[in-house]
């Protein structure tokens, strides 16, 4: 191949190369379309405008607004907290005393208030699938035939210290330790 052979095929390379690659950052990047629009907003009758270079615009049939402007026209404070990607309108909520039994940490999901989420909407389908007039039976350490059955527990502090437990059964199904286990207070204990 000549000269103007390898000047050839590296143009063609490095176009190919350009389109191709351009192709994928544009994919990488992607963009959507929205539509702005002079909107007009109304606070008790009042019509207030945000600056120009804060303004809503519709997208797929929803009109975003900034939230800012519209918390300060009704004179309602704004805080975006980053570390938990909150946005706070107005004060923020007071936390809540703990219960006197911490039975899991603080941050964990089943400490979550859902006194104020709405309910599902199959939930009476799984009442009904239930019993609604059933009572639940947990099986913590009773007796049946003289003999303890169920799952047995017993409270202890929160500094109780924690000791390394083996399972002979179903250990993949237990929570890792080490448990906050109390000895038994007998003489013959070990």
């Amino acid at each position: 191949m000549g000269r103007w052979g390898s000047w050839k095929a590296g143009t063609v390379g490095f176009l190919y190369g350009a389109v191709f690659f351009s192709g994928i950052t544009y994919a990488a990047i992607g963009t959507i379309k929205v539509d702005f629009r002079d909107i007009r907003y109304y606070f008790d009758g009042v019509n207030k405008q945000p600056s120009k270079d804060v303004q809503g615009f519709t997208y797929k049939k929803t009109t975003y607004v900034p939230l800012r402007f519209v918390s300060e026209s009704l004179g309602k404070p704004v805080e975006w907290v980053n570390s938990t990607s909150s946005v706070y309108v107005g004060s923020k909520p007071k936390p809540t005393a703990p219960s006197t039994l911490q039975v899991f940490p603080r941050d964990n999901p089943w400490n979550t208030d859902i006194s104020g989420y709405p309910v599902h909407a199959n939930s009476k389908k799984f009442i009904t699938s239930i019993g609604a007039n059933i009572g639940v039976h947990a099986d913590f350490g009773t007796d049946w035939e003289g003999a303890p059955i169920g799952i047995p527990y017993t409270i202890v502090s929160g500094d109780q210290a924690k000791v390394k437990v083996t399972f002979t059964d179903y250990g993949d199904e237990s929570d890792p330790g080490p448990y906050p286990i109390r000895r038994p207070s007998c003489h013959r204990c070990r």
